[in-house]
């Protein structure tokens, strides 16, 4: 989408950038001479301009990252592709090692949530947010924290049973 005419970005030769895909095609035609021109120690002009015209803060966040050319042309061409392409119904996958809450934006059938233990998921939708609990079902799998914990407390209350018996030997 172009931005309005007057927040055209002009660069240093004439050439105009009126969007997203035109920054990524000018940064891969462009000198170097060019690019140091409006990228260098005291400025980016380019991350300015997205940000300001085109208001994709996340982009002009990236490209402020570099003072390279070829990296910059990069991030931009990504970008771009990204927002040419069809939005895609590819599901939301989340992956998680524990029994976690998980709050998650636009919740569809579509959205798959991985765990290394069967779990059992519980997906409560009010809008604007959805959260999907998830429960271990599978108890047989214990972190080794937890395990060494009860080896501890095992050695702890045995200890004091023996002191117990020989205290009343004594007697």
């Amino acid at each position: 989408m172009n931005v309005p005419e007057e927040q055209t970005f002009w660069l240093l030769g004439g050439t105009p950038i009126r969007n997203i895909d035109d920054l990524a095609k000018a940064l891969k035609k462009m000198s170097q001479e060019t690019f140091a021109f409006h990228v260098n120690d005291e400025r980016n002009d380019f991350a300015t301009w997205v940000e300001t015209a085109t208001k994709d803060k996340a982009l002009a966040t990236l490209i402020r990252t570099t003072k390279e050319k070829q990296r910059m042309a990069a991030i931009v061409q990504r970008r771009a592709e990204e927002l040419t392409q069809p939005e895609t119904k590819e599901p939301t996958i989340v992956r998680t090692k524990n029994i976690t809450k998980l709050a998650l934006k636009n919740i569809s059938k579509e959205h798959i949530v991985h765990t290394p233990h069967k779990t059992q998921l519980g997906l409560y939708h009010q809008p604007p947010k959805a959260e999907i609990y998830l429960h271990e079902t599978n108890k047989s799998h214990h972190s080794s924290a937890l395990i060494i914990s009860h080896l501890v407390l095992g050695i702890v209350v045995g200890v004091a049973l023996a002191a117990l018996v020989l205290a009343f030997q004594n007697i």
